[in-house]
């Protein structure tokens, strides 16, 4: 047989060149958590609706990128989810290409933030007025000394001293704000539960759009409802926007109206005497929107343990966010493109 094998012609084999592997881009390695998340979004209404949601946004960061948006967080009263809910906001936010965003704590007391964040950065926003002067010139690389990274959420916490907190001036907030506008395309910021605190007063008028967060219960609602209609009278307009007292009443208390929306926050918690959400926007139609955020016993403990990332955040509450920023974003957007 070799000897048949010898007398046979030898088959050419065609050369090939082998590929460069290296000169091949590097592919993008996307977690399992996330591929699964985005094919059952795909396939349930929940998660085609944030499939919109998520449109909206990206559409409205892109017609603000160039400018810087505020979004005041607010409440009558304590225990509601503003901090929680700033935070949250923040961190599903800064998912989005575009979007840069900042958590600023005005609070007339003192801070609570750092309760969430874990090992916060011991500077405060007062350290940063102190050195703004070098953050001016220097830029966002000096500004980071300041900055405590809530995973991937910049945050910008109060002092915890009530001593250092009253020496601080709606003028020292708004220096600070102009600072960020720079860096920064949307501020979020997590006031405290007065209205008529100077701080939180400069806070309602800075910010282009309010977020007034209630807990699901009577006893928290009725006074939440109570400052909206506080908010879209003719006394604080007169008072505290003078240049729009020239406009007819009711045309004055639709604006004010419109610069609001209500979170109803922890819907769904089992409280003694929850109240009737359909009642609620009855109560308020003007507003830009009424919004329920999910009660999540999850979330709850992975805030306590200074735990929750953006991958981590239950679903149900991740929707919920982004069904809020939807609605603010895109009346924001709306309004600066006519603008």
């Amino acid at each position: 047989s070799s000897g048949l094998a010898q007398g046979l012609p030898k088959r050419k084999h065609p050369t090939r060149e082998l590929p460069d592997l290296r000169a091949r881009p590097p592919r993008r390695r996307v977690p399992w958590e996330r591929r699964a998340r985005t094919w059952l979004r795909d396939r349930t209404s929940a998660g085609r609706e944030e499939g919109v949601h998520d449109g909206l946004i990206g559409s409205a960061i892109r017609q603000v990128s160039d400018c810087s948006v505020v979004l005041a967080t607010i409440s009558s009263k304590g225990g509601t989810g503003k901090s929680t809910f700033s935070l949250t906001e923040g961190l599903v936010l800064s998912q989005y290409p575009l979007a840069r965003p900042v958590v600023v704590e005005v609070n007339p007391d003192w801070g609570n933030l750092r309760q969430h964040l874990g090992d916060a950065n011991p500077r405060t926003l007062v350290d940063l007025l102190e050195n703004i002067h070098t953050v001016e010139a220097r830029g966002l690389g000096k500004l980071q000394e300041f900055v405590t990274m809530w995973d991937s959420v910049p945050v910008i916490t109060a002092p915890l001293s009530p001593s250092q907190m009253r020496e601080l001036t709606p003028r020292d907030y708004d220096r600070l704000l102009g600072l960020l506008r720079v860096h920064y395309n949307v501020v979020i910021l997590d006031c405290g539960t007065s209205f008529t605190n100077p701080l939180n007063q400069w806070a309602i008028q800075a910010a282009g759009h309010i977020q007034l967060v209630g807990w699901p219960e009577a006893a928290t609602m009725e006074p939440l409802i109570q400052a909206i209609d506080y908010l879209a009278s003719e006394v604080y307009t007169v008072d505290y926007r003078g240049e729009l007292a020239e406009i007819d009443r009711v045309e004055m208390r639709s604006l004010a109206m419109a610069d609001m929306t209500l979170i109803i926050n922890g819907a769904g918690s089992g409280s003694v005497n929850p109240i009737d959400t359909g009642r609620i926007r009855g109560l308020v139609p003007e507003l830009a929107g009424v919004l329920e955020v999910p009660y999540s016993e999850p979330l709850r403990r992975m805030l306590a343990d200074s735990a929750l990332t953006l991958e981590l955040m239950p679903t149900p509450y991740r929707r919920a966010v982004k069904r809020v920023l939807a609605t603010v974003l895109t009346k924001l957007a709306h309004e600066e493109t006519a603008g």
